[in-house]
């Protein structure tokens, strides 16, 4: 299912203008508790989600390659809850998150219900 609704948020990012960034190995695209004001997906190159507790080594939560969306969960989000951090010189696309963009993540995640009557109630 998550892949299902990767590839539409990826056919609709994909029609939104946005912005090319290119990042060195080991430079953060953001940080965990940043306002997430972007939403991104890696066109080259390769990277991870990585969060870092305090009395444990990192943990790398996600490992985004070519046409992958970053963090496609921070669509709901105020701040985002891990790094972003280039593993090896990557290029992002990057497009400001707009209403447009959660209302249609919504949408999809409700008509992905199997049941009628589950999909009018979260409408």
């Amino acid at each position: 299912m998550i892949m299902i609704l990767s590839q539409e948020l990826i056919e609709i990012l994909s029609s939104i203008s946005a912005r090319t960034k290119n990042f060195d190995p080991g430079k953060h695209l953001f940080y965990q508790g940043d306002r997430v004001k972007s939403i991104f997906m890696v066109k080259q190159g390769l990277v991870e989600l990585v969060r870092n507790p305090l009395d444990d080594d990192s943990i790398i939560l996600q490992r985004a390659s070519t046409d992958t969306v970053l963090a496609e969960a921070s669509v709901y989000s105020t701040t985002y809850h891990c790094d972003a951090v280039g593993v090896g010189s990557s290029e992002v696309w990057a497009a400001h998150l707009a209403r447009e963009i959660q209302n249609a993540r919504y949408r999809s995640k409700i008509l992905s219900r199997k049941m009628v009557t589950s999909r009018l109630m979260a409408g």
